[in-house]
């Protein structure tokens, strides 16, 4: 994956997961059902795992060196 295609991939990762955060702490009026359906905790909870995996491919396109397991010798 290319250093730009990374990077954008970060970034709606991470605007994505600030999106679910200021969606899922709303103060609700109602004991209404919402409109969407949506856990915004889970979308919250991938957003960030996305947002480590890309920072580490970033850390690795940086650095030239591919990450090792450490189970697998």
């Amino acid at each position: 994956m290319s250093l730009s295609l990374t990077l954008i991939l970060f970034a709606t990762s991470a605007g994505l997961a600030v999106i679910a955060h200021v969606l899922g702490s709303r103060r609700r009026d109602s004991f209404d059902p919402p409109l969407i359906p949506i856990s915004w905790t889970w979308v919250q909870i991938i957003a960030v795992v996305l947002c480590i995996v890309f920072a580490a491919h970033l850390v690795s396109l940086a650095t030239g060196q591919t990450l090792k397991s450490r189970f697998v010798s």
